[in-house]
């Protein structure tokens, strides 16, 4: 027996502008924008209905760029760019565990059965339910950049001096904690109840997360004959480290534990 299908879609939209300030100045800019909603009647998991899953996913990209003319042989380019990702899954429930007489000690929602060998003949098992892996949970990600640069042509040489910045964000929205879950040896365990083991999440799983990346450079493209060109330079960058908006990179909490000597 078919059940419904999983439907998805795609809209994009992209717009572009180019603006000429002066003979000697120029701006552009750009934006793409991408939505892919899925809805998946059967969830994260297993092959029941009841727990539809709606994955919300995405992008936007701008970028700002401006080219300036300072003399015959001095350039100067800035550019600022934005780049967002998301992606969020929601799963459906259909009733609560209250209003099927199931009481959980750390959620109100309806849990996440595994059945490890639901059918024993073919050694086959059955998750249904909010799954805790990405059943309702997702991420964002959103950079930020900037760059500058001047370039300067003396003979033969090409001269660019430059910088760059990038400031990331990665939030991490893991709302699965909400979610308790219950395991069953055998399809017959289920209905009688007798349950295998299970878990019970305490606390916020969400992180966000930030990082800084700073570089600078200078190279020098030399124009040696006519067919032939060579470029040296360095770079120097500084990959900042990585801390969490809330300080939890880390589950430990010393004010937990007391030390006596």
């Amino acid at each position: 027996m078919q059940g419904p299908n999983t439907q998805a879609r795609v809209n994009q939209g992209i717009a572009g502008i180019d603006y000429v300030l002066s003979t000697k100045d120029r701006l552009s800019a750009r934006y793409y924008i991408q939505s892919n909603p899925t809805n998946n009647p059967f969830g994260a998991v297993g092959s029941l209905l009841g727990f539809a899953q709606q994955l919300s996913a995405g992008s936007q990209v701008f970028s700002l760029a401006n080219s300036v003319v300072l003399s015959p042989n001095l350039t100067w380019e800035q550019h600022v760019g934005f780049v967002r990702l998301r992606a969020f899954a929601n799963t459906t429930k259909a009733f609560s565990a209250s209003s099927v007489g199931i009481t959980l000690p750390g959620a109100a929602t309806f849990p996440d059965f595994s059945i490890s060998a639901s059918d024993p003949t073919i050694s086959a098992g059955l998750e249904f339910g909010p799954s805790t892996s990405f059943g309702d949970g997702g991420m964002v990600q959103n950079q930020w950049e900037y760059g500058s640069s001047a370039s300067w042509v003396k003979g033969r040489h090409v001269l660019t001096v430059g910088m760059t910045w990038d400031h990331t964000q990665l939030n991490i929205l893991n709302k699965n904690t909400n979610t308790d879950t219950l395991n069953f040896e055998t399809f017959l365990d289920f209905v009688k109840g007798t349950l295998h083991g299970g878990d019970e999440f305490v606390g916020s799983a969400d992180r966000y997360y930030r990082a800084n990346t700073v570089g600078t450079y200078v190279n020098d493209n030399f124009k040696l004959r006519k067919n032939v060109t060579v470029t040296a330079g360095f770079r120097w960058d500084i990959d900042g480290p990585l801390s969490e908006k809330y300080g939890k990179l880390t589950g430990f909490d010393p004010s937990k534990y007391s030390y006596v000597q």
